[in-house]
């Protein structure tokens, strides 16, 4: 899955002033490294296409937003492959800031800035373009439908989940992948 310089299309290749990759320990599902400053992600699984697509859409999206996120520096979309470049965000993973806490006190208070982060994020008005007709529930039971072929759960259970479909709320920004290496701590915060 990983890539090297010379896999990197010509459209990106301005961006790659480093002389190498750098692997983080991220990327379950793309490709991940980074050249000095920037974040290159390469996805070449056909399941997982529409999921960097997606992620490139959201970052435009919310880039004049209050809420810290990378910027977009290119995009190439393939038939086989979607590459996406952006910034690299100054700081360390939340998990290894958590590690590196030397008190009970400090990873109190990292989680408490974690969740003050979250809800700024869930506050933040969605913008026009991620907004839709659709209710939250609907949207992720239809996704779910189309990645049960791949997925841990069964027909079965996704059938109980219509069944007893939960009652619709207003939609709010979601994180959608929020992990402890997702998060990055800049300075003890």
């Amino acid at each position: 899955m990983s890539f090297t310089l010379h896999d990197i299309p010509s459209a990106l290749r301005h961006l790659a002033k480093g002389p190498s990759l750098e692997r983080p320990e991220q990327g379950a599902t793309s490709a991940v490294a980074f050249i000095g400053e920037v974040v290159l992600k390469r996805v070449t699984d056909p399941q997982y296409l529409a999921w960097l697509r997606d992620e490139h859409r959201v970052l435009l999206a919310l880039a004049s937003a209050e809420v810290p996120v990378p910027r977009v520096l290119g995009f190439v979309d393939g038939d086989a492959e979607v590459w996406l470049a952006s910034t690299r965000l100054p700081g360390i993973s939340f998990a290894h800031a958590l590690a590196d806490a030397n008190t009970t006190s400090d990873r109190l208070r990292l989680m408490h800035e974690l969740g003050a982060l979250l809800r700024r994020f869930h506050r933040t008005p969605i913008p026009r373009v991620l907004r839709s007709d659709f209710a939250w529930i609907d949207r992720k039971l239809e996704r779910a439908h189309r990645n049960l072929a791949w997925s841990e759960g069964d027909e079965a259970l996704l059938n109980e989940l219509v069944a007893h479909r939960p009652a619709d709320v207003g939609d709010a920004l979601i994180h959608g992948d929020l992990g402890l290496d997702n998060v990055l701590v800049h300075e003890g915060h």
